[in-house]
């Protein structure tokens, strides 16, 4: 999707591959530093960072054409866009899992680890018919589900670091 949208907005081939490129170069850095402050500095605060950089990529795709044309605000988009989301994908599977009660733990976590599966399995699909809205479609369509998320992570969420798992059990 993203490649097709690049080069609508008149990025080349080449430049459109390169960026897609060069976001998997940052997806491992990044999870990383995901796991290296969601165990040292706060889950919760580690996962509303992840939600919050996504927001601000979603955010810059929502920026007029003519102004993501400009090279290097578009790859700060995409960069905001691809640390966010693979940031969120390294937390939101440990977070779940202490946060679920032992019984049903493994449901949970498994229904949420095929959600984001299937997810991107959906996106492909619909691509191929033809179905994707172009980035800024795709942001619009995110943004509430996005924000709401962070503001009710922010509210009920609970801290996990520096808990063990019995603990939580107890508390929920």
């Amino acid at each position: 999707m993203l490649p097709s949208d690049l080069q609508d907005r008149g990025f080349s081939a080449e430049i459109a591959s390169g960026i897609i490129a060069s976001s998997a170069l940052v997806a491992l850095p990044t999870i990383m530093i995901a796991a290296f402050l969601y165990s040292r500095w706060s889950s919760k605060r580690t996962l509303i960072g992840t939600v919050l950089l996504t927001l601000a990529g979603l955010a810059g795709a929502l920026l007029p054409a003519p102004t993501l044309v400009w090279p290097p605000l578009l790859i700060a988009v995409i960069a905001l866009l691809v640390v966010g989301t693979n940031g969120l994908i390294a937390v939101l599977l440990p977070y779940a899992a202490e946060n679920y009660a032992l019984r049903v733990r493994g449901r949970a976590t498994g229904l949420i680890a095929g959600s984001s599966k299937f997810g991107g399995v959906a996106v492909q699909l619909g691509a191929f018919a033809g179905l994707i809205p172009t980035m800024g479609g795709a942001a619009v369509a995110l943004i509430i589900p996005m924000t709401l998320s962070a503001v009710l992570i922010g509210r009920a969420g609970r801290e996990t670091r520096g808990r063990s798992l019995r603990e939580l059990e107890v508390a929920a």
